[in-house]
């Protein structure tokens, strides 16, 4: 039992989810989890051009910010080829790895669900839930996981470890009301996960913003906390903008990138389904586009949605009496 509380990993519901989840990969994915690098998950679009922009940075640029594989003679600045420089700085340092950078991001993506998993874990831990319960909602939370669809293309946000370990973090902070050190935990987590990718930078922010600003409504926090809390969370990004300022020497970058318009959520793409069977059956009843954009996937379920629904309209009855 000793063993079990200090490696939690060992824990039984915790490792029946992981089997579980290794055992779903193993059918679907074994190919490509026994043979990383010789696979891509896209040759075409972004797809290609993302193992493209990390492999050839890592290899061949001389610099960890400019990249020299697009642009000639120019080049680029590595934050805006979507080749997770962070991660291609790190993987520079180890010369046993180079010839494997393909395996190596496809990895980065398969770990990322079981660390993500085992988040989930912490975060249910923190929030005292029943261990094979917790188990259960690992498991449909991790296999319903929208990220599974930036294996497409994008694969720097498919990584499903970041929105669980702000969740955690924000727990944590909501309940030892250390506000310096997690202020501090968290702007250090988004500056570095906006050199990853600046979407995620900015997802992390906004959730990290937006809570701290919920348990302010809650009256968790005063004015003064809220307002440390904020300035840490801000100055992440006032430091990452202020990096882009001063290592950023690329001139006559389009002011109107190419799908700025096109691509992004609709009210559909969360809310209702892009697959059937549940997809043909809602046509019946509204309406859903033809042609829903592919990066706004991002159906959160209906399960979810009526459960969401469910507490809403008991916290009003609550309030009412």
């Amino acid at each position: 039992m000793k063993k079990t509380k200090k490696y939690s990993f060992l824990n039984p519901a915790l490792s029946s989810a992981f089997l579980v989840i290794a055992l779903y990969f193993l059918f679907f994915f074994s190919k490509v989890l026994f043979s990383p690098n010789t696979y891509l998950h896209s040759a075409e679009h972004d797809g290609i051009k993302n193992y493209y922009t990390f492999a050839y940075h890592t290899l061949h640029s001389k610099s960890a910010l400019h990249f020299e594989g697009m642009n000639y003679p120019f080049g680029e600045h590595v934050m805006y080829t979507d080749g997770q420089p962070l991660v291609g700085f790190l993987v520079g340092w180890v010369p046993f790895l180079q010839g494997y950078e393909i395996g190596l991001l496809n990895m980065l993506m398969y770990l990322s669900v079981f660390f993500g998993a085992y988040l989930l874990w912490k975060i249910f831990k923190e929030l005292s839930v029943n261990e094979w319960i917790a188990a259960a909602g690992i498991v449909g939370i991790i296999l319903l996981s929208p990220q599974f669809f930036r294996w497409k293309a994008h694969y720097a946000l498919s990584y499903m470890w970041v929105i669980p370990w702000f969740v955690l973090l924000l727990i944590r902070l909501y309940k030892t009301r250390k506000i310096k050190k997690y202020g501090l935990i968290l702007a250090l987590s988004i500056f570095l996960i906006f050199l990853i990718h600046p979407y995620l930078g900015l997802m992390g922010l906004v959730f990290s913003a937006g809570t701290i600003v919920i348990f302010w409504i809650w009256r968790k926090f005063g004015w003064l906390q809220t307002t440390v809390l904020l300035g840490f969370v801000g100055a992440a990004a006032v430091v990452f903008r202020g990096f882009l300022l001063l290592t950023d020497t690329h001139s006559g970058r389009t002011n109107l990138p190419s799908g700025l318009f096109e691509n992004y959520a609709l009210p559909e793409t969360i809310f209702l389904p892009y697959f059937s069977p549940f997809k043909r059956f809602l046509e019946v009843l509204i309406p859903i586009k033809e042609g829903q954009p592919y990066e706004g996937w991002g159906y959160i379920g209906l399960s979810v949605m009526l459960i969401l629904a469910s507490y809403f309209i008991w916290w009003l009855l609550k309030k009412s009496r």
